[in-house]
């Protein structure tokens, strides 16, 4: 399995290094190969580019996460062009999904609400987030392919994320705690997506 995505996925690395020992509390993540192909201030336009080098580079996974799209809602003004252009990315990666050898499916991880959105005012930020995340899982739902909505991280429950060294909220970044509930989340998805008996023993 690969998770592509943005700073969310490039820390996730860490953060799953450091889960390794404790490994039983995620059982259907630790039966399977996990690749974390995360870049920092990636946006969704890149996600085809980033998924293309690396299907080029080895193997075709199983199953494909993407977790990206906070640097989107950062700089976008249009809400409707931004689940549109959501949706024909995604549409793009769903082609070469069908076309690898062997084909995989592909799963949005939903955008983590955040308490700072540059310009916008949180709830109108989070109006944005709400909005790709629908227009993402509306995209997966009809082509085949699927979602997973991260129901634990609300704009109330600041204790997943970071503090900054002024004592403020980092607005995008998790801590280990957060970081422990998002995988809870992620191997519940991978036990619906991937079960047992679907692997035959071999590595997703």
């Amino acid at each position: 399995m690969w998770i592509l995505g943005d700073s969310i996925a490039y820390w996730a690395a860490q953060a799953f290094d450091q889960e390794w020992q404790h490994m039983h509390r995620y059982p259907s993540l630790a039966r399977i190969n996990i690749k974390f192909h995360g870049v920092r201030g990636l946006k969704m336009a890149w996600i085809p580019a980033l998924l293309e080098e690396k299907l080029t580079q080895g193997m075709t996974p199983r199953l494909v996460i993407i977790h990206c799209g906070t640097n989107d809602i950062m700089v976008n003004t249009n809400l409707n062009a931004m689940g549109q252009q959501f949706s024909g990315i995604l549409e793009k990666v769903f082609i070469m999904a069908k076309s690898a050898q062997p084909p995989f499916k592909v799963v949005w991880s939903d955008i983590l609400p955040k308490f700072h959105y540059n310009s916008m005012k949180i709830s109108q930020g989070l109006v944005f987030t709400n909005n790709a995340n629908a227009a993402a899982q509306f995209c997966c739902f009809i082509m085949g392919h699927a979602f997973q909505s991260h129901l634990y991280f609300d704009g109330s429950k600041a204790k997943f994320y970071r503090v900054q060294s002024n004592g403020k909220v980092d607005p995008v970044h998790l801590i280990h705690l957060g970081y422990q509930v998002w995988f809870h989340s992620l191997d519940a998805m991978v036990l619906r997506e991937l079960p047992p008996k679907s692997l035959l023993d071999v590595k997703a």
